[in-house]
């Protein structure tokens, strides 16, 4: 497929480019739409339990092309290859098989603009952002030198037109300090494949609900099948999506102790700001800071959100 970015009252002559600014733009896109394709196909875009590229045969899918420039302020007209031509042999059911679909007719372009939709609309799918992923968003404004330049990229009409300037990347900032960082976890409960899924696995403790988790680097499907049915004891790291939903990067299983259940944890850890910024985001797209001065100080989380109605 084709698209054009779009640098508008770039500092740089109309049809040129900086070889910096370039490179900036290239890695920024390349991360992006990898970190998004590993949160659908592996629950998590980075980290130390996410297989390399090589390993998951995604060097092809990544392959972003510069076919030219031209003028129009600064146009760089770029094609790539949709992930059905380019991932052939990989299960694209490896997450959500419902949306895998439509994931093989996209590209890692439009993988770049709908993760950005995604970030910017307020009714957005959260689940499908991470705080890494938002992490490396919010980083190509580096590939900005002046401070009114804007990007616009599309591909002549089949996607929603993507428009990127300063505002947009505070809005993405406002969004990513709402997700509480990665913690470590224990957590005891029954272990179970998810149906559709041959990465996936699901813990259901005794109390609350389900949790997704993925097995990190050094375990195999094979090492957790003889816990399928069972009670298990699971440590891991705990991410969490936009959302608010956990996934774990399970680490370690064990057969369950009699103290495991007591240790057990698997809460998240978020502060009174980090609430307060998810609540309004959700609710009004706006950051805390919409509302910051207007309040004494000693009101709960439901007051200060009912003054945003009123």
């Amino acid at each position: 497929m084709k698209y054009e970015l779009t640098i508008h009252d770039a500092m740089e002559a109309k049809g040129t480019i900086d070889l910096g600014r370039l490179a900036r733009i290239a890695h920024g896109i390349t991360k992006v739409a990898d970190g998004a394709l590993q949160l659908r196909l592996r629950g998590l875009s980075f980290g130390p339990g996410r297989p390399s590229k090589e390993k998951m045969a995604l060097e092809e899918a990544m392959r972003i092309t510069l076919v030219g420039m031209r003028e129009g302020s600064t146009v760089l007209d770029i094609e790539c290859a949709t992930f059905e031509e380019t991932l052939p042999i990989i299960q694209l059911d490896a997450f959500r098989s419902e949306d895998q679909s439509a994931l093989k007719h996209t590209t890692p372009m439009g993988l770049f603009i709908e993760t950005y939709h995604i970030a910017l609309d307020p009714d957005g799918r959260k689940d499908l952002l991470d705080r890494n992923l938002l992490k490396e968003l919010r980083d190509f404004r580096k590939a900005f030198r002046g401070p009114n330049e804007r990007m616009t990229i599309a591909n002549r009409g089949s996607v929603r037109k993507l428009e990127l300037d300063k505002q947009a990347f505070q809005r993405i900032h406002d969004l990513e300090v709402t997700i509480p960082a990665p913690s470590l976890v224990v957590i005891n409960g029954h272990l179970d494949m998810i149906r559709h899924s041959k990465a996936l696995i699901e813990i259901r403790p005794e109390k609350g609900k389900a949790i997704e988790g993925f097995l990190g680097k050094d375990l195999t499907m094979e090492d957790a099948q003889q816990f399928f049915g069972r009670e298990v004891t699971v440590k891991g790291m705990q991410h969490v999506r936009a959302d608010g939903k956990r996934v774990v990067e399970v680490q370690q299983l064990f057969e369950p102790t009699a103290g495991d259940s007591y240790f057990s944890r698997s809460t998240v850890s978020e502060t009174v700001e980090q609430q307060l910024q998810r609540q309004l985001l959700k609710k009004a797209g706006k950051p805390a800071r919409s509302i910051a001065g207007k309040w004494p100080g000693d009101e709960d989380l439901e007051t200060i959100l009912r003054m945003l109605d009123e």
